[in-house]
């Protein structure tokens, strides 16, 4: 009997992902750099971020003082899965007979390529949604549509003292605001490693008056990453999309009319929970797919599932609406 278990054993995910090319996602790969594995199925809050505080000295003979921001109190996120399916039929099944063993490998990582890059591009939009301060997405339970909320607070903010698409507006005058938002920061003690992001209609403004300007401001393209450098500050355009579950909608990751800055050394993480399967062993994986038989219609589901659970850090974010 033709049996498709072999083919996504534990060993046999491992040698298909090995061998597919690296997954390359911008957000999870400069923000969310650190993703830690939790094999728990909730995540406690004090776990994920405390915030990094500088610390007295305590006189010797003194007990140890208490760490900022950990009350003994503790509070718990509880991810909920990405969970995806494709079905195999009997009927194709019966054909996949006819192959070699190499080539069953090859269909096998190709199903596994199909599955975990839909998981990665959906980590990516709530990688992006999740730096405004909070996200919401559809999320499908008992045949009906809910709203899964992750929500870490507002993000911190700066009211331009004019509007970069004023006719008025000076490369002085954008420097000028770049440097109150990471003194917005540096009232929290972030602001020192940048990532600066542009909506597409501000990155355009800045990169007009920019191509335009005499002064030493310049328009910056090294190492393959686009930006607008304005005195040191590095713009780059955030023009990705996403598309919604439920509606089928497109929308940006990066709101209009807007810049966020945020500093990399503020704590953001990716952390992954324990994924809700047996076969999985319960712990905590970026990804996980298996074989599951049906009767009828005869074949089997290729099950993928991933926890992942983007946390951000808002007082290591500072947004500005810049455009009218």
């Amino acid at each position: 009997m033709f049996n498709l278990t072999g083919l996504f054993s534990k060993e046999a995910i491992v040698a298909n992902l090995a061998a597919l090319p690296e997954l390359k996602t911008y957000i999870q790969d400069t923000v969310f750099a650190n993703r830690p594995q939790f094999d728990l199925p909730m995540l406690a809050a004090e776990d994920l971020f405390t915030g990094i505080y500088e610390l007295p000295v305590v006189k010797r003979g003194n007990p140890s003082m208490s760490y900022p921001g950990v009350s003994g109190k503790i509070d718990y996120y509880v991810p909920e899965p990405i969970n995806v399916d494709i079905f195999v039929s009997a009927a194709d099944l019966n054909n996949l007979k006819l192959l070699g063993k190499s080539s069953l490998q090859n269909w096998s990582a190709t199903k596994t390529d199909i599955l975990r890059r839909a998981i990665r591009r959906t980590t990516e939009a709530w990688c992006g949604l999740i730096t405004s301060g909070a996200l919401t997405w559809p999320m499908y339970a008992s045949g009906a549509w809910e709203s899964y909320v992750i929500n870490y607070g507002s993000v911190l903010s700066v009211t331009p003292s004019i509007l970069f698409g004023h006719a008025d507006i000076t490369i002085a005058d954008v420097h000028e605001h770049l440097t109150l938002m990471q003194e917005q920061l540096g009232l929290n003690g972030y602001g020192s490693n940048l990532e600066i992001w542009a909506s597409r209609d501000v990155y355009n403004v800045l990169f007009a008056l920019v191509a335009a300007s005499t002064t030493t401001s310049r328009i910056e393209m090294t190492a393959g990453k686009e930006g607008v450098n304005i005195g040191g500050f590095v713009i780059k355009r955030r023009g990705e999309q996403y598309r919604n579950p439920q509606t089928k909608a497109m929308a940006d990751i990066m709101p209009a009319k807007t810049l966020r800055m945020i500093d990399l050394d503020a704590g953001h993480l990716l952390p992954y929970a324990a994924v809700d399967d047996l076969d999985a062993n319960l712990v905590g994986l970026p990804f996980f797919v298996k074989p599951e038989k049906l009767v009828n219609p005869s074949g089997y589901k290729l099950i993928a599932q991933s926890k992942p659970f983007p946390v951000v850090n808002v007082k290591g974010i500072c947004q500005s609406v810049v455009l009218s």
